[in-house]
């Protein structure tokens, strides 16, 4: 039998054991959101056979991701409610901090956050289309984003649709036997890749490990994802280490242990009572991201200047007017920093929605990079 066939023959195998084991129960509905013409094998994916031939190997093995992807999301409309605690470290610019991360999850638009990092904290209840705040700086809302970020999502999102199967093989990970699945994802106009590697205990064919690295649309990853648990029909890393970074700011260092994780029938007293003196306003659980603000008279600053700024918080008013904008952290270059405060109380953002009703909003400011061309 001719080498690629016999390799071919192997894989098929293995992705047949995977299925043929009890797979955790679909959670929600399954969007078709991978289903396009495959792109060039991207250069050392290790692959002889041609694209066509590569795709048709894996027969299925997209949907089956899929939804072990979706069973790691413990937030979605239908998931039962949870508690969740996890213990994490922080690291940006050199400087480390302790932290914690709290949630108690009764639905999407009734939750309650508390987060520590250091002497900082900030508890969020959303309740009756309500957002309660109280944080004692703006320094932490930045930690705060990219921990919860990392614990709503562990994967990359950007590797959870539209990516290419390239191998399917037993590997030792860690000194033990899995069954591992390697994806990559390859944007066309840059050249620009982001690879993971999916690995399954031999036995319970459940998910052991993930780890994920690239830069995709100047967005760096690197994420490793362990110590799975499983919690209903739900699986979750329960330890995590991920470098949080753009294409300009210093990097944000996370590893993050989650201490406890359980379905909770009642909660103890009422975690969603409004904490005192809160700040609250009009919030909904659809308000999507915050759109890139595009305005060409914003300051930019050449790489070596742009480090030795932060980016700030920003508080959006429902007319897309700056209510509040702050710096998350100090700078190293007081006067470039000043710039930017000055620019962005003129500065007009994109309007947000609940519904048709515009509402105000939080969101971060990235101070800009000259181009040169």
């Amino acid at each position: 039998m001719p080498l690629i066939a016999l390799l071919l023959l192997t894989s098929l195998i293995l992705v047949a054991a995977l299925f043929a084991a009890p797979v955790e129960a679909q959670v929600g509905q399954q969007p078709n959101r991978n289903r396009r013409p495959p792109p060039t094998v991207p250069p050392g994916a290790g692959q002889s056979a041609d694209t066509d031939a590569l795709q048709a190997s894996y027969p299925g093995v997209n949907e089956m991701l899929e939804r072990r992807f979706i069973a790691m999301n413990l937030r979605k409309p239908d998931s039962p409610p949870f508690h969740e605690l996890v213990r994490f470290h922080y690291e940006v610019t050199g400087q480390a901090q302790d932290g914690t991360y709290e949630i108690f999850w009764a639905g999407t638009g009734h939750y309650r956050e508390t987060f520590k990092l250091g002497e900082a904290q900030e508890i969020d209840v959303a309740s009756d289309n309500k957002m309660y705040t109280t944080r004692t700086s703006v320094a932490v809302t930045l930690p705060l984003r990219n921990v919860r970020e990392l614990v709503k999502s562990p994967v990359p999102e950007y590797l959870m649709v539209d990516y290419d199967v390239i191998s399917v093989a037993d590997e030792q990970v860690d000194g033990q036997t899995r069954s591992c699945i390697h994806i990559s994802k390859l944007d066309a106009n840059t050249n620009q890749q982001g690879t993971a590697q999916i690995c399954f205990e031999p036995d319970s064919k459940q998910i052991a490990s993930i780890s994920a690295q690239g830069n995709f649309l100047n967005v760096p990853s690197d994420v490793e994802l362990t110590a799975f648990k499983s919690l209903g029909v739900k699986r979750y890393p329960m330890h995590m280490t991920t470098t949080v970074a753009t294409e300009s700011m210093p990097p944000a260092k996370i590893e993050a242990n989650v201490e406890t994780l359980e379905n909770v029938r009642k909660f103890d007293g009422d975690p969603f009572t409004p904490p005192a003196g809160a700040a609250v306003r009009d919030w909904c659980s659809t308000l999507a991201a915050a759109p890139s603000l595009e305005d060409y008279d914003q300051p930019s600053f050449p790489q070596d200047e742009l480090k030795k700024l932060s980016e700030f918080f920003v508080l959006v008013g429902a007319d897309g007017r700056v209510v509040q904008a702050e710096p998350v952290r100090a700078a190293a270059d007081p006067d470039g920093q000043q710039k930017v405060a000055a620019w962005i109380k003129t500065a007009r953002f994109p309007i947000q929605n609940c519904g048709t009703i515009p509402v105000e909003y939080e969101t971060f400011y990235t101070p800009k990079l000259k181009r040169v061309y």
